[in-house]
């Protein structure tokens, strides 16, 4: 049912509305994994730097909040910081990421696998779950229904790309 109620979807306008109510109505459970450690190199706590006057990652909270699809936000970081940051922009932290997983050659898979056991012990199973990172913060609405759509019309992966022409190459902006 999902799957053909998407492809209706096309663009992700329109019927998205309804795609979103009947996921309220099937019960089914979705997930915004959003990681954001503190321990950035280049940028020391970029995820919490102000831009356009309110933290980085709070345009990643506020995208997935108004989409009105996910059950949980979860922001997974290894920093109190970043951790109140997520939670005065409504995020849930309920927990912190070990420093094991938060390192320089930690992989965000990895933090996402913890981030799900911890949620199972809880008892919160996600059927469906989306990983937005904070260093893409601008993500409107209609991108986010066009992707949701996608995604619930079957594609195992979706992103956004746009194409930046430069000279002679062809250079791509994947979020």
């Amino acid at each position: 049912m999902l799957n053909s109620l998407a492809k209706e979807c096309g663009d992700g306008t329109g019927l998205i509305e309804a795609l979103v109510d009947t996921v309220r109505v099937m019960n089914i459970k979705s997930l915004a994994f959003i990681p954001a450690r503190g321990g950035s190199k280049g940028l020391p706590h970029k995820n919490i730097i102000s831009l356009g006057g309110k933290p980085l990652l709070a345009y990643t909270i506020e995208a997935a909040a108004n989409t009105g699809f996910f059950s949980r936000i979860i922001v997974s970081t290894d920093d109190p910081d970043i951790a109140d940051v997520a939670q005065e922009w409504g995020a849930e932290v309920p927990f912190l990421r070990p420093p094991e997983l938060a390192g320089d050659t930690a992989l965000i898979s990895q933090a996402f696998l913890y981030t799900r056991e911890r949620l199972a012990e809880e008892g919160f199973v996600p059927d469906i779950c989306v990983y937005l990172y904070p260093t893409s913060p601008f993500r409107n609405r209609s991108l986010m229904h066009t992707l949701l759509a996608k995604l619930l019309a079957g594609y195992a992966n979706v992103f956004a790309c746009k194409y930046i022409p430069f000279g002679n190459c062809e250079f791509y902006d994947i979020s």
